[in-house]
């Protein structure tokens, strides 16, 4: 009798997981169906992100910036690329336009005043905890990126004070933990590393 209920228990066991199996690979089935981007319409060329900095028109001429990521169809699928480009939205211009691109993700964007001189102040990380600086002045032509060296932290503690910027970092020496800093200059259209 216990060898009759044993072989029950097992036989319902073993269909109620092929059913759960069944469930699950039909939930699977649907999700990827819906993900599966049928025709162009459904794989825009850019999806926007997150607004960076609202209101700016006076500093950079566009009514907010926003990161953007751009899609691409691969194997019927809508994918993002690895690079997210910031791009200015103008107020009656639906499409935006790039200023720039960066290898890396989650930036932050502010106006950083040094001077009479007006600077997009750009923070992003690449990788896991590297937050990088970049700094951009406009020109005739555009938002530039400013040459030189660029400030990096591991402690996200990068800070600007006028022309100077400085990066702190930990580093182990001698088994100890050390903070170290790294000071920086901006001079004319570079970003300059101090030697202090």
């Amino acid at each position: 009798m216990t060898d009759i209920r044993a072989n029950v228990n097992q036989t319902t066991m073993a269909s109620t997981a092929s059913w759960l199996r069944l469930a699950i690979a039909a939930t699977l089935l649907s999700l990827a169906t819906a993900a599966v981007a049928s025709d162009a319409d459904t794989c825009n060329t850019y999806q926007i992100k997150r607004t960076l900095l609202e209101h700016a028109e006076a500093d950079t001429g566009f009514t907010q910036l926003a990161s953007i990521k751009l899609l691409y169809q691969a194997d019927g699928y809508c994918l993002p690329t690895s690079q997210t480009l910031v791009a200015g939205i103008e107020r009656n211009n639906k499409e935006p336009q790039v200023l720039f691109v960066i290898n890396g993700h989650t930036p932050s964007v502010w106006i950083h005043r040094a001077g009479a001189q007006s600077y997009l102040a750009v923070t992003y990380f690449t990788g896991g905890n590297l937050q990088v600086l970049a700094l951009f002045r406009k020109s005739k032509s555009g938002w530039v990126r400013l040459a030189g060296d660029q400030p990096a932290s591991n402690r996200r503690e990068i800070t600007l004070n006028g022309e100077r910027v400085e990066a702190r970092n930990t580093q182990i020496q001698n088994g100890q933990q050390v903070t170290t800093s790294e000071h920086f200059k901006i001079q004319g259209w570079e970003l300059v590393k101090l030697n202090e």
